[in-house]
């Protein structure tokens, strides 16, 4: 059995102030002689979200419909990373996308050519060329190219598009079409290349698809979310292997969300009902976990989005604390 990861939690945390150790893995897949990886709390975004405590979510509902709109985030969805004191945040019940930049958040200005947005799930950005947004409820692909206010419509007629990520590489858009249980892949500028998919629980087949990673090399990972696993696609998008199941314990899926992968390969999965990320190796193997439901430091409500840097530092969507936090992981020799 796979033990608990011990939490300690310190107190007088502020955005990227001093480091906080939130977990050391304890595992059976580890033998003595292995480096133990370690995480750690390092800031969060709003800064001071939840250290004290502060208004719950229905009242910041009630005041979202009452028209007073409260500073920072709501309901953060994704969340995509420069480096530690530059990331973008998705909010889905603002609709609205934030820059933060060293703890301070500004609104990207964005408006559709056809209308008001109805419900944004994800967003990818690409260097250079844009970022592109996902809206669920709307069914449309929309691009904001480098530079620009002005959006542009790519798609409207997809299935509830939910994730995003592009493969530099390859210079090819993936799209997670989960209302047809399908992966879309577009070409930069916006043509369709081919779909890979279908309902089923086969190899290469979804059952209502959410979230999807692309690692350094080009290999994408796919939430294949109520199939209760993670299914593996080459950069070509041809199937190489899957891992998870359902279950309610330690390395199996209940609500299985964000996909990430670090620097060491690990594979990271954030699940929203056992409010933690679970990390893989990339058999599958479970290595450790961390994080359990709570408002504090390193605890989360049922997170969604994750994003890893070239550095590891792991974001992590923390969607009903109306937060993002930052952990760095360590590796200690």
């Amino acid at each position: 059995m796979i033990p608990v990861i011990n939490i300690s939690i310190l107190s007088g945390m502020l955005l990227f102030g001093c480091w906080s150790r939130v977990a050391i893995a304890q595992s059976a897949n580890l033998s003595p002689a292995a480096t133990a990886p370690e995480i750690r709390w390092v800031g969060q975004y709003p800064a001071d979200r939840y250290i004290v405590a502060g208004k719950g979510f229905f009242r910041k509902m009630a005041n979202l419909l009452a028209g007073k709109q409260p500073p920072g985030l709501v309901n953060p969805m994704a969340v995509q990373a420069h480096d530690s004191t530059r990331f973008w945040v998705l909010d889905r019940k603002t609709n609205a996308l934030t820059a933060v930049k060293k703890g301070k958040g500004e609104k990207i200005k964005m408006k559709p050519p056809d209308g008001a947005f109805a419900t944004l799930i994800d967003f990818c950005l690409a260097p250079g060329r844009g970022i592109w947004i996902t809206d669920a409820s709307r069914g449309a692909l929309y691009f904001l190219p480098a530079g620009s206010k002005r959006l542009q419509t790519i798609a409207t007629d997809l299935k509830q598009p939910t994730g995003l990520v592009w493969l530099p590489r390859q210079q090819a858009l993936w799209l997670v079409e989960t209302g047809a249980h399908r992966l879309v892949l577009f070409n930069g500028q916006g043509d369709t290349l081919k779909t890979i998919g279908g309902r089923g629980n086969g190899p290469g087949q979804f059952n209502y698809p959410t979230h999807i990673w692309a690692d350094r090399n080009g290999m994408v990972y796919v939430t294949d979310a109520m199939n209760f696993r993670i299914q593996i696609f080459s950069a070509e998008g041809v199937y190489l292997e899957q891992f998870g199941e359902a279950g309610d314990a330690s390395g199996y899926f209940a609500r299985p969300k964000g996909v990430a992968t670090d620097s060491y390969g690990n594979i990271y999965v954030v699940d929203g009902l056992f409010h933690n990320v679970q990390v893989f190796d990339r058999q599958g193997q479970l290595l450790y976990h961390f994080g359990r439901q709570g408002r504090k430091a390193g605890e989360f409500w049922l997170p969604t989005g994750i994003y890893i840097d070239d550095n590891d530092y792991i974001y992590i969507a923390d969607s009903f604390n109306a937060r993002v936090q930052i952990f760095k992981l360590r590796i200690n020799e």
